[in-house]
């Protein structure tokens, strides 16, 4: 079977996504930057009026994926709270120093 995941980076993206019968929608912000973590406010729109899975990027900026523990800190914020919204799923990723 086949899932189909559209990232989206608003509202009205994520609306008719869901429309068109995606199994889930992946929300983030600054797309052409490789995606970064969208607005709280997005995310409880799109969970509000949105059936489809929703799943959230959290990553604090573009670039490589080596953060400093600065910026590890801030995406952990970031998990704590989308962690307490119901039905959201979390999409990080990160690498050490060897690139693993």
């Amino acid at each position: 079977m086949v899932r189909v995941e559209v990232c989206c980076t608003m509202l009205a993206e994520a609306l008719a996504a869901d429309r068109a019968g995606v199994d889930s929608v992946e929300l983030c912000a600054w797309l052409p930057s490789g995606g970064v973590t969208p607005s709280m406010g997005l995310v409880s729109e799109v969970l509000e009026r949105v059936q489809a899975r929703v799943r959230v990027l959290v990553r604090c900026r573009p670039g490589d994926f080596h953060f400093t523990e600065d910026e590890q800190a801030v995406m952990l914020r970031d998990v704590e709270a989308f962690g307490r919204l119901s039905g959201v799923g979390l999409v990080v990723g990160a690498l050490d120093a060897d690139g693993r």
